[in-house]
């Protein structure tokens, strides 16, 4: 690999839904994204992270790991879903145990912004514009329709919006 015997690596032991929040953090990062894109992708942090509408910018409450019963033999590990989902087997014989899922640790509207490189007013802005509809986004996208304009019809009830829903 272009004359190299050694590559620098950085491992870590992370959750898929900690895989996600880092990808969708580094994309955010690159220059050139659609506002659409960065709506979509905002929304989908807030989502990761429990933070949802009237909570203030907190997190919702809960615990950041989730405990079920598994065996505790040997026994093979698959991932099956994204959300954190795992498949346990092992043989007949084994007795019940506990077993801890990392999930993506909690933040505030606040963090998600800093991680996201946009103010906390920004970053709830584009999690609002996420509500668009394609034809609304489309003209944002092509800034045939300004921001704020778009901000606009994002705070309407979806019955009012231009172009129905």
């Amino acid at each position: 690999m272009a004359g190299l015997t050694e590559v620098p690596v950085v491992v870590l032991d992370v959750s898929d839904q900690q895989v996600e929040v880092l990808r969708i953090e580094e994309n955010l990062r690159r220059r050139g994204l659609k506002p659409s894109e960065t709506a979509r992708a905002i929304r989908r942090l807030y989502e990761l992270h429990g933070i949802g509408e009237n909570k203030g910018g907190r997190p919702s409450k809960g615990s950041s790991s989730i405990k079920f019963p598994v065996s505790t033999a040997p026994c093979k590990q698959r991932s099956l879903s994204k959300t954190g989902s795992y498949l346990f087997t092992a043989p007949k014989e084994t007795t019940t145990a506990t077993v801890e899922v990392k999930t993506a640790p909690k933040k505030t509207v606040a963090e998600v912004a800093r991680d996201a490189g946009v103010s906390p007013t920004q970053a709830s802005v584009y999690n609002r514009l996420a509500d668009l509809i394609g034809p609304l986004m489309q003209l944002l996208d092509a800034r045939t329709i300004t921001q704020e304009m778009a901000y606009g019809f994002a705070q309407l009830p979806a019955t009012s919006r231009p172009l129905g829903r």
